[in-house]
This record gives C-alpha cells, structure tokens and sequence, in this order.
C-alpha cells in the first residue's frame, strides 16, 4: 500500500506542478515580446532537429496575459496550438516530412504577433484604434438604405412558414424516397399523369371555344343582374319600335342578343369587342352563325352606315334576336 501511495503523490505533483506551468502568467509588453521571441527561437530548433528534446511542448510555457491599455482591458494569448503542435511532433505522429510546413505555418504566426506586439510600443493603441475604425466602417455600411429592413407584415411572415414548412416536407420526402425505388417511380409517373390531364383539360377548353361558344353555365344562367341587363335592352329596343325609332331599336336588339349569350357564360363578356369580333367567336357552321352574321350586318348598316333605318330593318332585328335568344 506504501508504494502506491507514494506513486499517487508523485502523480498528482507532477499534474499540479504541470497544470501551474499551463496557467495564463500576465506579463508587460516586454515580457511578451520576450517571450515571442523564445518562441520563435524554439520553432527554430525544432525546424533544424525535428526530434523530442528540440521540439518540447513544455518549453512554450503558460499563456499570457496581456494588458495594452486600461481601456482595452486585459487580453489572453494562447499558445495551446503550438504545445499541441511540438507535442504530435516530439512524440513522431507527425513525420518530420509534415513537420517541416506546419513548423513553418507556426514561425509565420509568431512574427505576425511580434508584429502586432511592437505596434503596441510604437503607438501605445494601434490595435484598438485599428479595431474602432473597422467597427466604424461596419457601422457606417449597415447604416445604408439598402440594409434597413422594415418589419415584415404578417402576410409575409405567414407565406415564409409555409414556404419552410413545405421545403421540409419535400426536404423530408426527398430523404425518404432516395432508399424506396417505388415512391420515386410512382412521384415521377404522377408528375407525368397530372402534366397530361392539365393538357387534356387545356384542350377540351381549347376545342370548345373554337365551337364559338361554351355550354350554357347554369350559375350564369341564374345570374339576376344579368338576366335583367339582356331582358331590359330588349324592353328598350321594343320602346323605341312602339316609338318609331327604328335605328334605335335595332342597336338595342342586337345588344340585348350580345347580352344573353354572355348571361348564359357562352362566352366571356367585354366590352371592348367589336361587332365583329363578336361574330369571330361563333365560327362558320354553327346554329347561331348565320342568325349573328345577319342581326350584325343588319346593326351595322343602320348604326353605323348611311343607310336610314326603316320598320322592315327593325322587324328583321326583332326575329333574328328573337331566334338568338331562345333556348
């Protein structure tokens, strides 16, 4: 038992004596100077004799502690990646062949912090004014209109997570298919089924307007104000025959036609379209072409042409809008 109890002091001495030796020792700006100086002295050795007694992790000593002003408050230097470094090497992890760039790296990095550290005496503040001016720029860059963001409205916010959301369940559905062949396959001939059905249905739609006109819709059959537009132009038209106003009369037959072909959605309304482009939508063959291109070069002779209309101009409106309208 005297043995090893002896053996467990001598380990934990050896820990503590190795763990006080690691721990960060302020020092001036001359003593760190000095002991950059060590160090690079030390990565020297270790370049020229790449073996365990040159290249001694414990020669780099503890980290320091560095106070430049009272303003820029104390700071730390570690030196845990150059005792991890001659620690691989001193104990041939590393072959002396890959010793020999990283050694270098680490000689390039303590003459840039001797550098650094001779800046402090040159200036007193060279590195916490270099940081106060870059903070500056930063702060004068994120000050420009292009990085002032408005908060965003709810809308937005909203759209965004369903965005996420469905970019994880793809994301996710992605992930699951790429190990199960048969959801792949069945993803990609869905695709293809649904492509075809939209031209299908593009196709029908396609082939029924060049019909000239759709199905009667009954939604828009059963659309009041419109039922009221069509069979209130026709009362007007037949106001103005009662009156004698036959070139009214045949304008508000041809309209009150126009009218219940849109009441019945049997093509879409606007009112931008001529008369004949009225008559285009009916295409040459149908039932109703030949009644239209009548009642239309009728309306336009009266309505537009020199012609002056007469009772038989207005009689011939009348059935022809008449026949249109009916079922």
């Amino acid at each position: 038992m005297r043995p090893a109890a002896i053996a467990l002091c001598m380990l934990a001495c050896l820990s503590s004596a190795r763990a006080a030796s690691n721990t960060p020792q302020p020092r001036s700006q001359a003593e760190y100077r000095d002991h950059l100086r060590s160090l690079a002295t030390l990565i020297a050795q270790c370049q020229q004799h790449i073996d365990a007694s040159h290249c001694n992790a414990d020669a780099v000593g503890p980290d320091d502690i560095v106070t430049a002003t009272q303003q820029a408050g104390p700071r730390r230097i570690p030196y845990g990646w150059l005792r991890g470094l001659l620690d691989r090497i001193g104990s041939q992890k590393i072959s002396p062949a890959d010793a020999g760039p990283l050694l270098k790296t680490a000689t390039q990095r303590i003459q840039l912090e001797e550098s650094e550290a001779l800046g402090f005496s040159a200036s007193g503040l060279p590195a916490l004014s270099n940081h106060a001016a870059e903070r500056s720029a930063l702060t004068a860059i994120l000050e420009r209109a292009e990085f002032r963001h408005a908060d965003r409205s709810l809308t937005q916010r909203v759209l965004e997570a369903i965005a996420i959301w469905l970019n994880q369940r793809l994301t996710g559905l992605v992930e699951y298919s790429a190990h199960r062949r048969w959801l792949g396959l069945l993803l990609e001939w869905g695709l293809v089924a649904f492509a075809c059905l939209g031209l299908a249905y593009w196709f029908v739609r396609q082939t029924r307007r060049a019909r000239g006109l759709h199905s009667e819709t009954p939604q828009q059959h059963q659309n009041a104000p419109a039922m009221r537009n069509w069979e209130r132009l026709r009362e007007e038209a037949d106001e103005a025959a009662r009156q004698q106003r036959w070139r009214d009369a045949v304008r508000g037959y041809y309209w009150a036609t126009i009218a219940r072909f849109e009441s019945r959605g049997q093509w879409p309304a606007d009112r931008a379209r001529t008369p004949r482009e009225y008559l285009r939508l009916v295409v040459p063959g149908h039932a109703k072409h030949d009644d239209l291109r009548l009642l239309t070069q009728r309306f336009e002779t009266c309505w537009y042409g020199s012609e002056t209309a007469t009772q038989p101009d207005c009689d011939a409106a009348r059935q022809l809008c008449e026949r249109l309208v009916a079922r």
